[in-house]
């Protein structure tokens, strides 16, 4: 039991230590953060986009993706990774990164443009 609680503790660390890092990385590709935390062992992201084509969203969600899975990389140990695109007035869409799509990917299960089409099939239009 004291080791499981120190066990816990120590995860607790390593995901701020890991939310930090995503948030640096997030900032160093120019995303803007409106909202980052962790619920209930899962990773929620809110970011204002200025991108107004498919190809530009696709881009952005790339770019986040990677830092993910590159925070994921430094500690961050959560479930998956929720984010809400907001245009400065309302939410435009939802998308998602599951944790076992990452894992499949790092193990060469799947392609690099499989783990992308997987996360481009979450997106999801708000109204």
């Amino acid at each position: 039991m004291f080791l499981s609680a120190g066990c816990m503790e120590n995860s607790k660390d390593n995901n701020v230590e890991g939310l930090q890092f995503f948030r640096n990385e997030l900032e160093k590709n120019n995303i803007s953060i409106l909202n980052l935390e962790i619920v209930s062992n899962n990773t929620k992201l809110k970011y204002k986009t200025n991108r107004t084509t498919n190809q530009g969203l696709g881009d952005e969600i790339g770019a986040i993706s990677a830092s993910y899975v590159l925070s994921r990389q430094n500690g961050l140990d959560t479930n998956r990774l929720i984010s809400v695109i907001n245009d400065g007035n309302k939410d435009m869409a939802t998308w998602h990164i599951r944790t076992e799509w990452i894992k499949e990917f790092e193990a060469d299960e799947i392609s690099p443009d499989e783990f992308t089409g997987k996360i481009l099939n979450t997106v999801e239009l708000t109204n």
